[in-house]
């Protein structure tokens, strides 16, 4: 009785558990087919690990993108000192 149990449950979730799954393609076509934001801010705490000592520098990103294809960055590092560096990008074909 235990084997037959055993062999259901293990024959249900092996058949079945392929149907759910998302190659990498997948998951990549569904994200690409998501809408673009055109504005973004994140925070960020990073690690800057020298010798035995380890400094923390905390920035804030902006991002805003527009219809000629360029993408403005604002820069500004909050912790431990405040300096702002403001960067274009354009996207180039070729």
């Amino acid at each position: 009785m235990k084997t037959k149990l055993f062999l259901t449950i293990f024959l249900v979730f092996f058949l079945t558990n392929p149907l759910f799954a998302l190659t990498g393609r997948d998951v990549m076509e569904k994200n690409d087919a998501l809408p673009e934001a055109k504005t973004a801010v994140s925070s960020m705490l990073m690690q800057i690990h020298k010798g035995g000592r380890i400094m923390e520098k905390e920035f804030e990103s902006s991002i805003k993108k527009f219809k000629d294809d360029e993408d403005k960055i604002l820069i500004a590092f909050t912790k431990p000192t405040k300096i702002k560096l403001l960067t274009h990008t354009m996207m180039t074909s070729g």
